[in-house]
């Protein structure tokens, strides 16, 4: 089993890129978003509560899912973000890959402007995260070139 986390900007294609390898690999891939699931959760809690909610979602259903790569993304811009993801991989052995989305924030802020009601995000927000992006020797970068092309066989014989 593989657990991946797909990170990025605001708008920079990440819902995107897993639901192509999705798509390729239906049988082997499962995708869980941050977004899709923030918009299912009730209530005015904050972001750092819900994705409180979301990494133990996750810990709920990753470990008896019968797909064998479990993709999730979401922003993940700080290493704090990504630390309970690594210690639920480690602890139900499965192999840890972070993938960078690398994007434009210029054409992320333009994509993100056509975005309505909660998807959509402030311009400065885009911004910040962008700038306050945390990086660690083990990422894939791939650019959003190479996302629109890239298969899973390629992305894990190539990339990871």
């Amino acid at each position: 089993m593989a657990l991946v986390l797909v990170m990025g900007i605001p708008a920079s294609g990440k819902s995107t890129f897993c639901q192509k390898m999705r798509d390729f690999e239906p049988e082997l891939v499962a995708t869980t978003s941050f977004d899709e699931f923030r918009q299912g959760v009730n209530g005015d809690g904050s972001a750092r509560v819900t994705r409180k909610f979301f990494k133990n979602h996750c810990t709920s259903i990753i470990p008896s899912s019968n797909e064998p790569i479990q993709f999730i993304e979401d922003i993940f811009y700080l290493q704090s973000m990504r630390r309970p993801f690594q210690k639920l991989a480690r602890n139900q052995n499965f192999s840890f890959h972070v993938i960078f989305l690398k994007f434009d924030v210029e054409e992320a802020m333009r994509r993100n402007s056509k975005r309505s009601g909660d998807l959509r995000h402030p311009d400065e927000t885009i911004l910040k995260i962008d700038e306050n992006l945390e990086f660690s020797d083990d990422f894939t970068v791939v650019s959003s070139e190479e996302s629109r092309s890239l298969t899973l066989h390629q992305l894990f014989h190539q990339k990871l």
